[in-house]
């Protein structure tokens, strides 16, 4: 995960790095960490 500076956060697979970049906006991203933080997503 990397912040690109836009306040968007990068996301992606460190085993392969051929397959790209997800790209999520700061507000969306912060809500999927709190929800698997909180136990709502396992």
């Amino acid at each position: 995960m990397a912040p690109d500076g836009t306040g968007r956060q990068g996301v992606r697979d460190t085993k392969d790095r051929t397959r790209g970049t997800l790209v999520f906006a700061a507000g969306p991203w912060q809500q999927f960490v709190t929800a698997v933080r909180d136990g709502e997503i396992a």
